[in-house]
């Protein structure tokens, strides 16, 4: 498996997971059931952990593919730079989610 192939292969979970995971956390939150909130908050901590991953798996994949006569350097950049604000986002909300989780024991 090469870079560009693992990077698409997990790109799509933090997608997925903060989905997810919003629909649980308004679910608990309609509710009140606290079960499910603890679950979404661990969903959360999930999506955070999986953006880091796939961000982290950008650099090979772009090795891959810069080889290709197709490859455009600005799209790339453009599609790094909204990879990074969103992981950003997705890891500092699992912190939250992880502070949460800790203050509800």
């Amino acid at each position: 498996m090469n870079g560009a192939q693992l990077h698409l292969a997990l790109n799509h979970f933090p997608v997925v997971l903060s989905l997810v995971s919003l629909v649980l956390l308004l679910w608990s939150w309609k509710f009140k059931d606290f079960e499910v909130k603890r679950v979404g908050l661990a969903l959360v901590v999930a999506t955070g952990l999986f953006a880091g991953i796939a961000y982290l798996t950008g650099e090979p994949a772009e090795d891959v593919l810069e080889k290709y006569p197709s490859f455009s350097k600005p799209l790339v950049h453009e599609h790094e730079e909204a990879g990074e604000a969103v992981t950003i986002v997705s890891i500092l909300a699992g912190i939250s989610a992880i502070a949460s989780l800790f203050f509800q024991r």
